[in-house]
């Protein structure tokens, strides 16, 4: 979740702003995937929160990067894949779980899991949207999510051989 959405988590649980002076204003993971996103010219983030979708899409815009989002109640999904693809900038897709349903954008130079689910194939259905292109996973290390990642990369590397190329430079798994 968004930094502000778990900040505002902890005051409905008592805690003060006082005893969270050093409270960041966005999450490491947001971070991770803003300065990805500017290092790159076309980036797809798949995100499974709305708050999350939204809260990159405007710390983004705020850094003049052209966003393109599509979520469950977007009506014109297919023409804002096209808008994006098309795009002759900078850019970032950034999808939801309904919006990214059987979509290839191989035009994407990165594509950022934000968080994982628990299916080996629906992650690996998500890593295929980019046709071959860089996927980054991101997790917080020393949590159990980093676990579930590594749980289920490992699941997708011996369930999927034919499509999962492992090569030291271009990949890193995680041990």
């Amino acid at each position: 979740m968004p930094a502000q959405t778990y900040q505002n988590h902890l005051y409905r649980y008592g805690f003060t702003k006082e005893a969270l002076p050093d409270f960041p204003l966005i999450s490491g993971k947001e971070e991770i995937s803003i300065n990805i996103a500017i290092q790159n010219e076309k980036t797809t983030i798949l995100c499974s929160f709305l708050s999350t979708v939204h809260s990159i899409a405007e710390q983004l815009m705020e850094k003049g990067i052209d966003v393109f989002i599509v979520e469950g109640k977007t009506r014109n999904k297919n023409e804002i894949i096209m808008n994006f693809k098309n795009h002759d900038k900078k850019a970032v897709l950034i999808l939801s779980p309904v919006g990214e349903r059987d979509l290839d954008i191989p035009q994407t130079d990165i594509l950022i899991v934000y968080d994982l689910v628990n299916s080996p194939k629906t992650v690996y259905q998500k890593m295929k949207r980019s046709r071959g292109g860089k996927v980054i996973i991101l997790f917080y290390e020393g949590t159990a999510e980093r676990n579930k990642v590594k749980r289920v990369v490992n699941d997708i590397i011996v369930k999927y051989p034919w499509s999962t190329i492992l090569h030291s430079e271009k990949h890193k798994l995680i041990q």
